[in-house]
């Protein structure tokens, strides 16, 4: 969740971590400031599939899912967490995102410059779904969890349910939840004081 007036639901963050997994064994990490709470729930399914950064300056803190293994066009693998702090921690490098090898999605709050910015990773490996309201902006991997924070009116999209019974399936970024939008492959949404702004770092090519 991130508001840029600092206006930050009490337990938010709870409710969302609680709809997306009941179960005693998942752990969370939560990272706060007075803008933001950004946080992971972790199944403990895969072996490492999150982690909680901050870079040397403690200005941006990062919340990655999944990892990065690689980058194309170098010679050696890089380990998961230099190479996640070398995309992530010193300011988002696009053109190092457009290499990376791995499967992630991160959220990155910036605490001096007020702003965040999440990323999707090439292919699209996890879902990430967000929802603007006013200013502020909710995000989470499952529908569900948007709709656990209480912010977000529980309604159909018509037009998405309409694909859904006539295709089987919600084309684009549509979503069967009116106001959520599904992130694409390969893009960035960077959330501040003048709103948001979706970009794509990278696009799958056929």
């Amino acid at each position: 969740y991130f508001d840029p007036d600092g206006i930050i639901p009490n337990g938010v963050e709870r409710r969302m971590a609680r709809a997306m997994c009941r179960d005693s064994r998942c752990r969370t990490a939560f990272a706060h400031d007075d803008t933001a709470c950004i946080g992971v729930v972790d199944r403990g399914v895969f072996h490492r599939t999150s982690q909680v950064l901050e870079s040397d300056q403690q200005s941006r803190r990062v919340v990655l899912q999944g990892e990065i293994l690689a980058f194309s066009k170098e010679d050696d693998s890089a380990e998961a967490e230099t190479a996640a702090r070398r995309c992530f921690c010193d300011g988002l490098d696009r053109c190092l995102l457009s290499r990376t090898v791995g499967s992630f999605t991160a959220a990155v709050l910036d605490v001096h410059a007020r702003t965040l910015e999440i990323v999707t990773d090439r292919h699209g490996s996890f879902p990430l779904y967000y929802a603007c309201i006013e200013k502020a902006v909710v995000f989470a991997g499952q529908l569900k969890a948007l709709l656990a924070t209480g912010l977000i009116e529980p309604k159909l999209d018509p037009v998405a349910v309409s694909q859904m019974l006539q295709l089987g399936y919600v084309s684009g970024d549509g979503t069967l939840v009116a106001g959520g939008v599904l992130m694409p492959p390969g893009s960035i949404l960077t959330v501040g004081a003048e709103g948001g702004r979706l970009e794509h770092y990278s696009r799958m090519e056929f």
